[in-house]
């Protein structure tokens, strides 16, 4: 498996050196950075020289930025990509679960556990997000929020995005299932650090209700 890791990054100039470091800790490949139009700009830490990075000139979104990923990510030539989201909220020690699972699953993402530090909300969140893309796509999903993922790119090829918000990772996974691939979970760890979120509830309650009605006609 050839694969490259991809982190969406908003703002996270507090949080993205320490992720960096704390993934080359663990593994020696290739890493892609989207700024998606920070206030400052990525390019302005101190990363490696050898970073990979792309940069919006606009806050376009996270699914923009994964999309975008993915489609650099297939000019080099990689199998898989990794990802990970720029807040400290996936351990970077846990990568290598990823890589574990076979190479022709389509999605291996990351199972949290919906209790100990996951806020209230998120619980029911993600539970009622994960029961209905299982119910629509027929395959059980145990965890349809975590952005903690592998994606094989030559299944994603074959396929048509259009989400650029949070609401991409619930599109991917039933646009994925519903051409009948295959995904599989793996337990990772639940961080959260009081950090603040851009997710806003109401706003993308209705994206999420409008993506499920668009999926039921695909």
């Amino acid at each position: 498996m050839n694969y490259i890791i991809a982190i969406p990054a908003y703002n996270a100039e507090k949080t993205l050196p320490q992720l960096i470091k704390a993934i080359r800790d663990v593994v020696q490949v290739p890493i892609l950075i989207i700024d998606d139009g920070s206030e400052v700009p990525v390019n302005t830490l101190n990363l490696p020289n050898d970073i990979i990075l792309r940069r919006n000139s606009l806050n376009r979104g996270k699914g923009y930025c994964l999309r975008s990923a993915f489609a650099v990510t297939r000019e080099l030539k990689f199998t898989h990509v990794i990802t990970l989201d720029a807040d400290l909220q996936h351990d970077p020690a846990e990568i290598r679960k990823f890589t574990e699972p076979a190479e022709d699953i389509d999605i291996v993402y990351g199972r949290r556990s919906l209790g100990g530090k996951m806020p209230l909300h998120r619980r029911l969140s993600n539970f009622m997000t994960s029961l209905i893309v299982s119910l629509i796509a027929g395959v059980k999903v145990l965890d349809s929020q975590c952005g903690y993922r592998r994606y094989r790119l030559e299944r994603l090829n074959e396929l048509t995005f259009v989400e650029n918000g949070f609401q991409f990772e619930t599109e991917v996974l039933l646009r994925v299932l519903r051409a009948g691939g295959t995904v599989s979970p793996v337990p990772v760890s639940t961080l959260y650090r009081n950090e603040k979120s851009s997710i806003r509830n109401v706003r993308d309650t209705v994206k999420f209700i409008k993506l499920i009605i668009r999926s039921l006609f695909w």
